[in-house]
Formats: structure tokens, C-alpha cells, sequence
């Protein structure tokens, strides 16, 4: 039987649909109108052929093919484009599947068993934020997807990388190069979306202080001084340290009892740094109850680890990723440049 509660949509997401889905760029506009035809062709196929799939009767036609992989940089509604696909399959009958794709790599049975486990539950599973800075990972992650297409099972993904530009097709075996640079499109319908990250558009609960390091100290301190309620003043070269010595779980489980977090002078300096860093940001983006924010910088987060600016392919995926936590720092505060500051 699945795991009650593994694979639902997440409370952020679980108002979103189609209709509440505000396309602000051209690609967007394709992207739901590809998206909500691709819904009703699976909802036709996965509804009326469920028993057959059960019996292994069921197979995924041309028309549907194996799966919708959406593909497109931060910000642009492709997390909110798969819940609203994920609400309106299980709103005809459909059962689907939701999980992140760190689920994927963290869960403890073999990807092939997980996908076969998936597929015997559900016709759909819908997979978020497939990510590319570990070949290891991805490794697990080929072999899940094509267990779970060998199954007949949907997949409907999001990505910020196009297939071709996994690490496995660059660094892997000729087995994965082949079907990432050659199968990948034939098996999944691939939808590129574009556009401005929208969660600068949004309200921000935190602030962050950008310039010299003593007058970005000193304005933090007078907002800590006005706020109640338990709070953190941290240097970031302690939350770092922190990150190496107590378990992510028990770090973040502190990290959340507070009402508000201040992280002084962030700087990243290498790969390591962007790694637990990132970590840390997604964790409190992504929870249900997180502290508010605060944090000073002497450069702003845009240029703490640019793509451009790495060596090696790893590096440079990572730093792809980190562009994703940049984004939801700038959805958490209101980022100001102090005048001193250096333009």
C-alpha cells in the first residue's frame, strides 16, 4: 500500500490551479493552455483504462506519451503549473502521485522498487524540481524513470534543466547518454516555459541590508531590538559551522521554532558554502511555519554564486540550483542597497 500522506501536494500549492495560474509572458500562456490539454487527455486515458492498466492491459499512447516535463528558470509558475495538473487529475478520479524530487533521492528503497511501487498506486506521479548537481543522484533518477515509463506510469515533472544538459549525459554511461540525449524527448512531451521570476512580485515578511559590513550590523540590530517573540541573531559563518556539526534535522528543527532569524554578513566563498547555504534557504522556504528573515550582505545574493563565474560542471549545476534559493531569499525579504553601499 503507499505511505499515507508521502506523495501529497504541498500546503503552499494546495489552492492552485489552473484557473488561479496568472501568465505574465508568452511561454506561460503555451505552457498552461499545453498543459490543461495534456490533463484531459490523461484524465481520458488513465480513467477509462485504470483496471486495464492494473491487469497490464494499459498502455501510454502517442497521443499521451510517457510524460510532460516542464522546463523553464526560476520563478516562472512551474511548481504551481504541476499542482494545478495534480488537482485537476485527482479531481476526476485520477489518483497521482506528488512528491520533490529530494524525496526521490532520499527515500531508502532502490529507485526501481520505489517506481514500481508508485506505478502499482497510481497511473500518475507528478515530480518536482528535478534537479542535476549530483551524477549519483542522477543516476537513481534515470533508473526510476524508466522503470516508471516501463510500468506504463505518467510522469509529470518541472525542471529548471533542459534533459540534455543533465551532468549524466555529459559525464555518464553511453546507456544514459543515450536516453537523455535521445529518448528523453521522444518519451516525455517537453513543455519550455520563460519569463520574470514572479516571486519577486510578491510581499515580503523579512528584509535583508545590503553594504559595509558595520552599517548593515548596525540596522539589523535596530530592527532585532523592536521584534518579540524567539529570536536568532547568527553570524553566517556560525549557521555554516552549525551545518557541519548538528544534523540538518535537528538544525532546522530549532531554526523553526523561531519566530525570527538574523543571519549576519552572508558570503559565499565556495561550493561547499553555496551547498549548506542552500539547504538551510530552501528548508525554511519550503516549511509550513518558518521565522521571518532578516540578514545583511555586503554584496547583494545575485552575485554571491553566479553560474558564469564556476568551473567544472558540478560547480556550475550547482550554482544553476543555487539561482533557485537567490529567488526565494528574494521572496522571503525585501532586499535594500544601503546609499554608502557600492553600486
Amino acid at each position: 500500500m503507499p505511505r499515507s500522506g508521502a506523495y501529497a501536494v504541498p500546503k503552499r500549492f494546495a489552492a492552485a490551479t489552473f484557473a488561479s495560474y496568472e501568465p505574465q509572458h508568452p511561454t506561460q500562456v503555451t505552457a498552461i493552455r499545453r498543459a490543461q490539454a495534456y490533463a484531459h487527455r490523461v484524465a481520458t486515458h488513465a480513467g477509462r483504462s485504470w483496471w486495464q492498466r492494473l491487469t497490464g492491459a494499459f498502455s501510454s499512447t502517442a497521443d499521451t506519451t510517457h510524460g510532460l516535463y516542464v522546463v523553464g528558470p526560476v520563478g516562472v509558475g512551474k511548481t504551481h503549473l504541476l499542482a494545478a495538473l495534480y488537482h485537476e487529475l485527482t479531481g476526476v478520479g485520477v489518483p497521482v502521485a506528488f512528491l520533490h524530487s529530494s524525496q526521490l533521492f532520499r527515500d531508502p528503497l532502490p529507485p526501481t522498487q520505489l517506481a514500481r511501487e508508485i506505478a502499482s498506486h497510481y497511473p500518475v506521479c507528478c515530480l518536482d524540481e528535478v534537479e542535476l548537481d549530483d551524477p549519483a543522484n542522477e543516476v537513481r533518477l534515470v533508473r526510476f524513470l524508466q522503470t516508471l515509463s516501463a510500468a506504463g506510469g505518467i510522469l509529470m515533472a518541472t525542471s529548471n534543466v533542459e534533459p540534455e544538459h543533465f551532468l549524466s549525459s555529459m559525464v555518464g554511461t553511453d546507456r544514459f547518454q543515450h536516453f537523455l540525449q535521445e529518448q528523453f524527448r521522444q518519451t516525455y512531451e517537453v513543455i519550455v516555459v520563460d519569463g520574470d521570476d514572479y516571486r519577486r512580485r510578491l510581499d515580503k515578511p523579512g528584509h535583508a541590508w545590503i553594504g559595509p559590513r558595520a552599517e548593515t550590523q548596525a540596522e539589523m540590530r535596530a530592527v532585532c531590538s523592536t521584534v518579540t517573540g524567539n529570536t536568532k541573531w547568527i553570524t553566517a559563518d556560525a549557521l555554516l559551522s552549525a551545518t557541519e556539526t548538528t544534523p540538518h534535522r535537528h538544525l532546522m528543527d530549532d531554526l523553526l521554532a523561531l519566530d525570527a532569524l538574523f543571519i549576519h554578513a552572508i558570503t559565499v566563498t565556495s561550493t561547499d558554502d553555496a551547498l549548506r547555504l542552500l539547504r538551510v534557504v530552501d528548508a525554511l522556504y519550503t516549511a509550513d511555519e518558518a521565522p521571518v528573515l532578516y540578514f545583511t550582505s555586503s554584496t547583494p545574493p545575485t552575485l554571491w554564486f553566479k553560474p558564469e563565474a564556476q568551473h567544472g560542471k558540478m560547480a556550475q549545476g550547482i550554482a544553476e540550483k543555487f539561482n533557485r534559493t537567490v529567488s526565494r531569499l528574494y521572496a522571503m525579504c525585501t532586499i535594500e542597497r544601503l546609499p554608502t553601499a557600492a553600486l
